[in-house]
């Protein structure tokens, strides 16, 4: 199964992408539903996030997709399928979908699946285009955690002004929470 984003770009999402292993029963009815979960999505909602444009403070396409995700197969399934979209775009070089991921973690609310959004949200630190790190900074702002204060101050930003005005903002709001 391909996804074309352009006429001269197509990803290959075969399913090296979109298995849910699990080492203590290979067959869980978890790995099935995740198969169905890929079956049903993973082309919708990549070609939702091709073709919307992201704005703060509106509910984008794809973040009502995820909330569906969510409701009909739970958190723990979504989550996994977000991490395998993130990882295509991470492998294709695809911001967009990188973006569109930010914005659809970042407005989580509930507290485990923000804490398991916050480990593909640190990894994007290491990112080496400047609107991925602000998205990321962005995900700890809006999820407004104290905790998360502390651990940000182990991570460095890029040496450009206005990111690092942003991310040392961010902390000293987190810590004052």
């Amino acid at each position: 199964m391909d996804y074309k984003r352009d006429e001269s770009t197509t990803y290959n999402i075969s399913n090296k992408f979109l298995t849910n292993t699990n080492s203590f029963d290979v067959s869980s009815p978890l790995d099935d539903n995740f198969k169905l979960l890929n079956e049903e999505y993973l082309e919708k909602f990549l070609n939702v996030i091709k073709r919307e444009e992201l704005e703060d403070g509106f509910l984008s396409n794809s973040e009502l997709l995820y909330t569906e995700i969510a409701k009909k197969y739970g958190f723990v399934l979504a989550t996994n399928f977000i991490n395998s979209i993130h990882k295509i775009g991470l492998q294709n070089n695809d911001l967009k979908i990188t973006l569109s991921i930010l914005k659809i973690i970042s407005n989580i609310k509930n507290e485990i699946e923000i804490d398991n959004f916050s480990i593909i949200t640190l990894s994007l630190f290491s990112h080496k285009n400047i609107e991925i790190i602000d998205g990321a900074i962005s995900c700890f702002e809006k999820w407004g955690r104290k905790s998360d204060a502390e651990l940000l101050k182990n991570f460095n930003v890029p040496d450009v002004p206005w990111l690092k005005e942003y991310f040392d903002k961010t902390i000293s709001y987190l810590e004052g929470l």
